[in-house]
């Protein structure tokens, strides 16, 4: 520590001067080492290094010379030239640095108007502990200290004892009263005679959120490279790709290639539109790390709305029945780094993927809390078996937006999918509306809701409300693209207008046509059974009417003949005594109209057609099942007052 303080100090007393007078391009002069000569003896360095102060015995190196870095094999970055900064044929502390004046800045700075985005590729050679090291530091018109960070040393921990250079990178606000930034390139020896410290592309971008725009953060994805395409894959699984650009990378974080009838093969379930290349944790790290600092400044006057979403999507999984995992973490902070929200997604297990080599995906919406200026993503690959680390990821992607007004699709009004997905509707009957905006909540009606005991359910759930027919309609479920609602008892029939209206405005409106019935019977996608899709029967000792063992951790059994079996409907219209949509069945009634159903073209006895007792706008329906051949595929179909149900259905009937 002694040494480095001391170092540090005769860095200022020598460094040199240069202006900041174009923000948002680099303003390190010769950060890539390619002004100048290189030496082509590690022995011998060369005596000057433009736009340099040297400090000791600081060297310029070309790749591949003189048993240094590999051009061609070692991690670094993917556009480097021929040269890199090493640490010279000294083993001990030597340094390069430079000043970066920005009194032409000045008000802006002290206006706390100007991001710093400072980055280097820094690292060395595996046999020895050799480092380099970037230090900046912020200096007032005195000289005084306001600020310093140092981006690495790249450890052995971190780059998994790889030779090579990682990228590292910190992205922050300019403190006010700063007029001076020194940047310090800090090579500490290792165990040989030659500091093998190495660095390349160094970095100082400076810019103002103000001339920037918010639609340049709203909108897009912003995570840079998140479908690995970027990078050139390794060779093979036991070498690790150059680089990954976007990413500061710990351990061997990698991009392998899918490769069509091996253990890398496109995954099923996967992206379909998986490009060419995914991410894993690397040959041999027990962890590996891959990481993005985004600057969203630009958007900060319409962040601090608190009305910003954000959306975050990942393809996340591993490798057959191997627990490794990955799992992707944001994190939304002010600028003093302070974690205001976060998000997490994944990991994906091997349960999960149910021991197959898969990658599935995970979304979370939000919002993004006032005060964001930057997001820190992290994607982590945690090995627990094998000597590979198999976390899987690939797609991943963080957009923002501003929510607007409700927006309900063309076609996105039907009644209820599980129950028929009809495109007309009926009084009294639940529905289904599909749109965009429609909320920030995601949320079903509970107890609270209701009102007068607990017998009306609401009209409005969180900021959401639905009109059918110009009259409201009782709320179930809201959600950003899908909100149920029950249909009012009372709207007429034909054409009407729904609506949907929220915090932010009122949707436009869209035309469905109402008829008197339009029954559907309960059948979800669980019991589509060999492409037939199955009513959802229920009989008295808990099986489902349905080919025994036809789908696995369900409880499934043919009906037999005389037993009774329960259906649940919706839009089979008024019954007696009334009881109006959006209140809670209390009692026993009847259906207004008859109703029929048939076990192909036999009737079924009907013990109970009416409502269903605690709950709204649900009909029950006790069927004794009739005398016929035994079948696993007994084409069901109903009727209400002569009007039939456009469900296609089955139910298991055996002796």
């Amino acid at each position: 520590m002694t040494r480095f303080t001391a170092i540090s100090v005769l860095f200022l007393s020598v460094s040199f001067n240069i202006k900041a007078q174009a923000l948002g391009s680099n303003l390190v002069q010769n950060g890539d080492a390619e002004a100048g000569q290189a030496s082509s003896d590690k022995n011998r360095p060369v005596a000057a290094i433009p736009g340099w102060n040297i400090v000791r015995n600081p060297d310029v190196a070309n790749w591949g010379d003189d048993g240094r870095l590999s051009k061609d094999n070692a991690p670094g970055p993917l556009d480097r030239g021929k040269h890199y900064f090493v640490g010279g044929p000294a083993n001990s502390l030597s340094s390069l640095t430079q000043d970066v004046d920005v009194t032409a800045i000045a008000g802006t700075v002290d206006a706390n108007g100007v991001v710093f985005n400072v980055s280097a590729y820094l690292g060395g050679i595996a046999s020895d502990r050799a480092t380099a090291a970037l230090t900046v530091t912020f200096f007032t018109a005195g000289g005084t200290s306001v600020k310093t960070l140092t981006l690495g040393p790249v450890s052995d921990h971190d780059d998994s004892k790889v030779d090579g250079l990682y990228l590292r990178r910190q992205i922050g606000l300019v403190p006010a009263l700063t007029r001076r930034i020194n940047l310090a390139l800090v090579f500490t020896g290792g165990d040989s005679s030659y500091n093998y410290g190495a660095a390349d592309n160094v970095s100082l971008l400076l810019t103002t959120p103000a001339s920037g725009s918010a639609q340049t953060v709203l909108g897009a994805n912003l995570i840079q490279n998140g479908d690995a395409e970027s990078a050139a894959a390794g060779d093979s699984d036991q070498t690790i790709a150059l680089d990954t650009p976007g990413w500061v990378r710990t351990g061997q974080f990698d991009v392998e290639q899918y490769k069509a009838g091996g253990q890398f093969s496109p995954f099923a379930p996967g992206p379909s539109d998986h490009g060419k290349n995914y991410f894993t944790g690397g040959p041999d790290s027990s962890l590996s790390t891959g990481m993005q600092d985004i600057d969203v400044s630009s958007a900060g006057s319409v962040l601090d709305t608190g009305t910003v979403t954000y959306n975050a999507t990942a393809w996340l999984g591993g490798n057959g029945g191997d627990h490794d995992t990955a799992t992707l973490i944001i994190q939304f902070q002010n600028w003093s780094g302070t974690v205001i929200g976060s998000a997490q997604l994944g990991p994906v297990t091997a349960d999960d993927r149910n021991g197959a080599t898969s990658l599935l995906q995970r979304t979370q919406n939000g919002t993004v809390p006032s005060g964001t200026r930057l997001i820190h993503v992290v994607l982590t690959m945690t090995r627990k078996d094998g000597d590979y680390n198999d976390g899987y990821a690939d797609n991943l992607s963080l957009t923002l937006g501003v929510p607007t007004r409700p927006s309900v699709n063309p076609t996105g009004v039907i009644t209820a999918s599980d129950f028929g997905a009809s495109s007309t509707i009926a009084p009294g009957t639940w529905i289904e509306i599909y749109g965009t905006s429609m909320t920030q909540n995601t949320r079903l009606w509970q107890g609270s809701d209701f009102t007068q005991n607990g017998t009306q359910a609401p009209t409005k759930l969180a900021d959401v409300s639905v009109t059918i027919g110009g009259q409201p309609a009782y709320v179930d479920y809201i959600s950003p693209n899908q909100v149920n609602a029950l249909v009012p008892s009372t709207v007429g029939t034909g054409p009407v207008q729904v609506t949907v209206t929220n915090n932010l405005g009122t949707s436009d409106a869209r035309t469905v046509t109402v008829v008197p019935l339009q029954p559907g019977l309960l059948a979800p996608a669980l019991l589509r059974i060999n492409g037939k899709q199955y009513v959802q029967g229920f009989l008295t000792d808990g099986n489902y009417a349905a080919p025994s063992g036809a789908i696995p951790g369900v409880n499934t059994r043919p009906a037999k003949p005389g037993d009774t079996v329960t259906f649940y409907g919706i839009g089979f219209g008024p019954v007696t005594p009334n009881v109006p949509a959006g209140t809670v069945t209390s009692g026993l009634t009847l259906l207004a109209s008859p109703v029929q159903i048939l076990f192909n073209n036999t009737p079924g006895g009907l013990a109970y057609q009416g409502l269903a007792p605690g709950f709204a706008g649900l009909y029950q329906f006790n069927v004794v099942v009739p005398n016929i051949p035994d079948n696993d595929a007994v084409p069901l179909s109903f009727s209400v007052g002569g009007v039939g149900g456009n469900q296609t259905l089955y139910i298991a009937v055996h002796h």
